[in-house]
């Protein structure tokens, strides 16, 4: 896919950390703001040192980009992880108009 594809993971990436943020600042409790902001600082964490390793500027390690690299447990801890945030945005309090 070449530069356009690199451009759309890293746009998918950002809109799923902005998600993370929104949830987090909109959480009903402390623990689901944390699960939130913890789950966000994970995939920034891998995410930069995932692109690092593979342009160069990092050392060559084992972690896996989340969602699209091969290792079934790491997508299923990202998947579960995922499950659990949604579940903090549903038991959030909705706004009235």
């Amino acid at each position: 896919m070449g530069f356009a594809g690199c451009i759309f993971v890293l746009i998918v990436f950002w809109l799923i950390c902005l998600r993370l943020v929104m949830i987090a600042t909109t959480a009903k409790d402390d623990f689901g703001a944390l699960l939130a902001i913890g789950f966000l600082s994970l995939i920034v964490f891998q995410v930069t040192i995932n692109i690092g390793m593979t342009i160069g500027l990092a050392p060559v390690t084992g972690i896996p980009l989340p969602w699209l690299s091969y290792g079934r447990s790491a997508l299923l801890k990202n998947f579960l992880a995922l499950g659990l945030i949604e579940s903090v945005a549903n038991h959030r309090p909705r706004k009235r108009y």
